[in-house]
């Protein structure tokens, strides 16, 4: 037992949020399509539908499992190895894909924070006792929170990786260079 008591572990109630959500996808689509536009996101990023849809579902698949999987919140550990966190996998994927791209960082992050914000909008219209849907706001932040680190230590990695590999090739380059002379 935790904090939120005993009421929000049973696996029925779970299992009625994990339909819920599964059943949510059109109103989380518009809901993250209305932080797109409100806050410009959408001069960067696709207009078709389904591609909103693919992020949604690579969302709220995992997040589902999730649930499903276990009452537990999905706590941020300082040994917790992110790269093999089935939770950050999505995040990690995506933030391979979009640096890829050429997408900023804070472009990438900034959106992100809208589809969290979109879940938690969604939790709030949850039709539960109040100490389950604070239960399922605080799972649904640190699964987000848990993403969101994966994503961004994937980055940092790529980015290291990169900067070792630009000095490998200046080192090369000046190398010979200097035996040229």
């Amino acid at each position: 037992m935790n904090r939120f008591g005993s009421t929000y572990n049973s696996l029925k109630e779970r299992e009625t949020f994990c339909r819920f959500l599964g059943e949510s996808e059109e109103w989380l689509m518009e809901r993250i399509l209305a932080y797109a536009v409100k806050y410009d996101y959408t001069k960067y990023t696709s207009t078709l539908k389904e591609a909103w849809r693919m992020s949604i579902q690579g969302l709220s698949n995992p997040l589902i499992h999730a649930i499903r999987e276990t009452e537990e919140i999905p706590e941020l550990g300082a040994d917790l190895n992110y790269q093999n966190d089935p939770i950050a996998a999505f995040g990690i994927e995506e933030a391979r894909k979009h640096r890829a791209r050429g997408i900023e960082i804070d472009m990438f992050l900034g959106l992100f924070k809208y589809y969290k914000q979109s879940y938690l909008d969604l939790v709030e219209t949850a039709d539960c006792k109040e100490e389950i849907r604070q239960y399922l706001s605080h799972f649904t932040r640190h699964f987000f929170d848990r993403i969101e680190i994966g994503f961004v230590a994937e980055w940092v990695k790529q980015s290291k990786e990169q900067e070792t590999d630009d000095l490998k090739s200046q080192n090369r380059h000046l190398a010979n260079e200097k035996n040229r002379n």
